[in-house]
């Protein structure tokens, strides 16, 4: 306030402050007279560099017949605290705001990958309640062959910081509510807070993108000029037989998966440690299990797979991870 002891000693406070401002402070007097204990106010007043906030400790002085003759005071101020919490509290709104309003699910997850939040957007397009999801795992929002790459990916970068894909605009595949899959795109971002580790995906349902895309690809370019009966044949063939490719191609990858869902779970587990460069020994040690039982399991697995060889496997995984 830039008062000095001489300016303000013996002086009461409505000769100090503003009547407002001293009504204040004498009414918080009042209740530590009541109470005869210490009590904490926050009190507001208006010094020459603008408002300041502090908080006082107030407390009663007693004298030798134990009667209060005097309430002594500490003050500490929190003017530049209160500023920062303010700016927090809007910067924290307009995140908010963003995410509550945003058409891409939003989801922040943690170490365990357990779900923390979900905004309103996850239940148009995957139709859980985003309360539902609290404290589920993430998986439940992917397919099934999907979900131990994931696990395994996670684990993976928490150990070494790693990332097993691409954080931005990842394509990979969703699961709904419902079962049905659909094609996404996923942009993942991390943080750490209070030595927590969150992680926080932004995911969009591409399925009229890749209509679109489909669509393109398949369309024929007509020209302006004039077109013979066998230029429009020959269009037409060349779209059925791309057709019939990619009919061809889903197919095969729906076949794919099916194989990788007949793994038991550790047979998948233990194929996922393989195709990731982990010596059989290796994986017998993070498994607690015998090397024999590796190999038991990893020969089941590349067999119900129908994988001839260790870069056959490596191969079909790849094709796990990027099928949509």
């Amino acid at each position: 306030m830039r008062v000095t002891d001489e300016q303000i000693k013996g002086r009461k406070d409505d000769e100090v402050f503003s009547a407002e401002q001293a009504a204040a402070f004498q009414t918080n007097d009042r209740c530590v007279l009541d109470s005869r204990a210490p009590m904490e106010f926050e009190e507001i007043a208006l010094h020459e560099d603008g408002q300041h906030t502090s908080i006082v400790h107030k407390f009663p002085l007693f004298n030798d017949q134990g009667e209060i003759y005097a309430i002594g005071g500490i003050v500490t101020d929190i003017t530049e605290r209160k500023k920062e919490e303010s700016a927090r509290r809007f910067s924290d709104e307009r995140y908010r705001v963003l995410v509550e309003t945003a058409n891409d699910a939003v989801l922040s997850i943690d170490e365990t990958g357990a779900i923390l939040f979900a905004n309103p957007a996850t239940t148009r397009i995957f139709g859980y309640d985003s309360t539902e999801l609290i404290g589920k795992p993430l998986t439940v929002l992917m397919p099934e062959f999907l979900s131990k790459l994931h696990e395994t990916g996670l684990k993976r970068h928490l150990a070494t910081e790693q990332r097993h894909m691409n954080w931005q605009g990842a394509q990979l595949r969703g699961l709904r509510k419902d079962g049905q899959e659909f094609p996404a795109e996923m942009s993942l971002g991390e943080v750490t807070q209070n030595g927590q580790r969150i992680f926080t995906g932004f995911i969009r349902d591409i399925t009229e993108r890749k209509q679109a895309e489909e669509m393109r690809t398949s369309a024929v370019e007509f020209l302006t000029k004039p077109l013979r009966d066998q230029d429009l044949l020959d269009a037409i063939r060349i779209a059925l037989e791309r057709h019939r490719k990619r009919s061809e191609q889903e197919q095969q990858a729906a076949n794919l998966r099916q194989r990788f869902e007949s793994l038991t779970p550790r047979e998948r587990e233990v194929i996922s440690m393989v195709v990731s460069g982990l010596p059989n020994k290796q994986i017998s040690g993070q498994l607690g299990t015998s090397e024999n039982t590796v190999k038991v399991h990893r020969g089941r697995a590349m067999k119900k797979m129908q994988a001839q060889s260790l870069p056959d496997l490596v191969r079909m995984m790849e094709q796990l991870k990027g099928s949509l």
